[in-house]
């Protein structure tokens, strides 16, 4: 897998005229009251990722990957505590993407709480989050877990993501919050407003942040699939699977070891195995007509999602963000897009030709064990497939020996209906003209490879990963992976201060890390 490194970054500075001993602070969002005492600041954050070793290249996204829409500032004291929040206008602070200053960005100075110790700038904050911000906040309060969907921290038309300070993977503990370098009227230092401002648009402030979300891609071999002698596989839409419901605004970063360098790694609200339940992640779930998820679009579509870790024991398959994709699969000397079944290991090229094993089990005076397997899982078929016809409002024969290839392959997405219940063998797979589906869990750091490893699985914010399918081995499942456990969602499944100040702001878009990882199926 290789890595191109890819920042967010923003550059604060502060500056402005000050304020009379009477006037209240006019900031974009709450407010405390001032003492008069004019203050400046500037603030500067170097970019706090390296590439490392692994980046031969950058992306910066698509401009609306790029774009900013708000900048909300959260000031806070040297005990972590909310001064006030801001809106930036695009005169207060200067934008610079991919190491170029975007016109129009003037770096303004604006006024802050001389008490002001720290910052975080935040770029087009989603409203959950910005409720949060309440002056008088202790930062861990702000920082709380909040349940948000996708499209409310990247916008419903994919151009309003949600980017907040990177952190340090270097010094991981210094967390979030970065140390803002006030410039005091104090009648010494700083004279005057005039002097304090001058000295805050010169020490301006540099804030990396990243996108809180994953961003995900997939495509097949440029040079084509490898497949077995005389199979086809032709794949079609796509969607991911396990994805998390919740996140922190801004997430831990820690380090695994024997990881690539610059390789961040998160904690997620639900890092630890511990406590695990379904409820916390959104699966795909097959509609009561049998329509697929709407998740599921076409390979060219990229896709997005909240970031998704675990430690090391907490890599299993009902915790672990996959992409699904579907495919028409057809074994050698079968006729592409007829349907095809599976049971106990061996292939039937039609309908008819399981249906004659059936019958000669139910023929035989007592069935051996090998046909009375036969009889209840094909039995167990039927049964399924009956109540997704009646479901459908759609029929079929009497008993597995008298319904029709025609009456199946009528079922929407009929195949879905031969996934065996928790507990149960696997019996009749329907692979409905030819569709199954593949799961592949999305590996974040190819560089670690020992088995569940810390930081082998997840995806984590800002981090575009690449999957290109290169060979196909077998069929996938007639049904869309569900590795949860409906009778047990405790179950994971299998392992994988008050005075005014002044800051100018500069804002700087980083690139995404990509992360590519080859596919074998």
């Amino acid at each position: 897998m290789k890595l191109d490194k890819i920042f967010v970054t923003l550059f604060v500075a502060l500056a402005m005229a000050a304020c009379s001993n009477d006037e209240e602070m006019i900031t974009g969002g709450n407010q405390l009251p001032v003492d008069g005492k004019a203050a400046y600041m500037s603030l500067s954050l170097a970019m706090p990722k390296s590439s490392g070793t692994r980046a031969p290249g950058e992306n910066h996204g698509t401009a609306n990957e790029q774009k900013v829409n708000e900048l909300y500032l959260v000031l806070f004291d040297a005990s972590d505590i909310c001064l006030e929040t801001k809106i930036l206008s695009a005169t207060d602070y200067i934008l610079n993407v991919g190491g170029a200053d975007v016109t129009g960005y003037n770096g303004k100075a604006f006024k802050v709480p001389s008490a002001t110790a720290k910052v975080l700038a935040v770029v087009n904050p989603s409203d959950k989050f910005k409720a949060a911000c309440a002056v008088s906040a202790s930062w861990s309060v702000i920082n709380s877990v909040v349940e948000q969907t996708v499209k409310e921290v990247i916008g419903a038309a994919k151009d309003n993501f949600m980017m907040i300070n990177a952190g340090n993977n270097v010094s991981p503990a210094d967390g979030a919050l970065v140390a803002a370098n006030v410039k005091v009227v104090d009648g010494t230092t700083y004279v005057d407003a005039t002097a304090a401002i001058a000295a805050a648009e010169g020490d301006r402030s540099v804030i990396h942040v990243d996108r809180v979300v994953a961003k995900v891609s997939l495509g097949v071999n440029a040079s084509g699939v490898t497949v077995p002698a005389g199979v086809t596989c032709t794949f079609g839409n796509w969607a991911l699977n396990v994805t998390n419901k919740s996140m922190f605004p801004y997430s831990e970063i820690i380090m695994p070891a024997g990881g690539s360098s610059g390789a961040d790694y998160r904690i997620d609200p639900n890092y630890a195995l511990a406590g695990f339940n379904v409820l916390q992640f959104n699966y795909l779930e097959i509609a009561a007509d049998g329509s697929l998820p709407t998740d599921f679009s076409a390979m060219t579509d990229s896709k997005y999602c909240l970031e998704n870790t675990m430690e090391a024991n907490a890599q299993t398959q009902a915790q672990t963000t996959a992409a699904v994709v579907s495919a028409v699969y057809t074994p050698n000397s079968f006729t592409i897009g007829e349907s095809w079944f599976r049971l106990l290991g061996v292939t039937y090229k039609t309908l008819a030709d399981l249906q004659t094993v059936y019958t000669a089990a139910k023929s035989a005076t007592t069935p051996d064990a090998a046909q009375q397997q036969v009889l209840d899982l094909c039995d167990q078929f039927y049964a399924r497939m009956s109540a997704a016809a009646t479901a459908q409002s759609k029929t079929i024969g009497a008993d597995f020996a008298a319904i029709t290839i025609a009456e199946l392959d009528a079922i929407t997405n009929g195949g879905e209906y031969s996934k065996p219940a928790a507990g149960e063998t696997v019996g009749v797979e329907y692979f409905q003209k030819g569709v199954c589906y593949y799961n592949i869990l999305i590996r974040h750091d190819d560089a670690i490879t020992a088995t569940m490893a810390h930081g082998k699985y997840g995806v984590v914010r800002n981090n575009w990963y690449t999957l290109t399918i290169n060979s196909v081995k077998q069929p996938g499942t007639a049904w869309v992976p569900d590795k949860t456990d409906p009778t047990d969602p405790e179950n994971p499944g299998e392992d994988n201060d008050d005075e005014e100040a002044y800051l100018s702001v500069n804002i700087t878009i980083n690139p995404w890390t990509t992360w590519s990882q080859g596919v074998d199926l």
